[in-house]
């Protein structure tokens, strides 16, 4: 209840440790929504975050039984109250106990980062959080996500986020699933395999050329694959 509601004599608190107005005022707009779902806790702990050096900023919801499989999140992005609808705006990924948001903000301004969950498939999805977020300065380089594709809930891609790889850098994969078995398609067919940690993990220096780009797969057939997710080479 103090995450919505700010009572005028603060022994209705009912907290341990007493709050001022400054800070609840500087919270995370929670709805009640967001404990009914089993959340427990969240990052970044304020609500009003001032970018100043960089253009990115990860949302973290931490919770039990965060199953990828039976449930999904979606965000609404508003620059000066206009929602924006770019393809992958943001990178959402899911753990045990958490799901990640990466988002990017390339034009400086004010924006509102609203944070849905889907209550059961094919209901609709439900507001639970919402976070402002002033960024003072224009990208020097416009970023964008890797594209997506049907299937990508089988893979947690942890790293490289952002597309626009060059051709002939040296780069690192590190994967997260629950496959046992994942390809990355770089002019030839690399086979990973789980380490003792549990990633899947690939360090290359990136052969395909301007134009062409690298893919996450898995393989469904002698000569046939399903991509995860794919990067432009520049």
């Amino acid at each position: 209840m103090i995450t919505s509601h700010f009572p005028v004599d603060d022994k209705w608190q009912l907290t341990k440790e007493k709050y001022s107005l400054e800070e609840f005022l500087k919270w995370p707009k929670i709805k009640l929504r967001f404990y009914e779902f089993g959340f427990k806790s969240l990052e970044p702990k304020e609500g009003l975050i001032e970018l100043k050096n960089n253009n990115t900023q990860k949302f973290i919801v931490y919770g039990e039984k965060m199953n990828k499989k039976d449930a999904s999140c979606k965000i609404n992005l508003f620059y000066e109250k206009h929602i924006i609808t770019q393809s992958n705006l943001d990178m959402i990924n899911f753990y045990d106990d958490r799901f990640e948001i990466d988002c990017i903000f390339n034009k400086k301004g004010k924006y509102e980062v609203q944070i849905f969950r889907n209550s059961e498939r094919g209901k609709g999805n439900q507001y639970i959080l919402e976070y402002q977020v002033i960024v003072e300065n224009d990208a020097k380089v416009q970023l964008s996500f890797h594209k997506c594709y049907s299937g990508k809930e089988e893979i947690t891609i942890i790293e490289p986020i952002y597309d626009f790889l060059k051709s002939g850098e040296k780069i690192k994969f590190k994967i997260k699933s629950y496959l046992d078995e994942i390809i990355i398609i770089d002019q030839i067919w690399n086979y990973l395999k789980k380490n003792k940690e549990g990633y899947f993990e690939f360090e290359t220096i990136i052969q395909s050329s301007r134009g062409q780009s690298i893919k996450i797969s898995k393989k469904n057939g002698p000569h046939n694959s399903n991509t995860f997710a794919e990067y432009n080479i520049i």
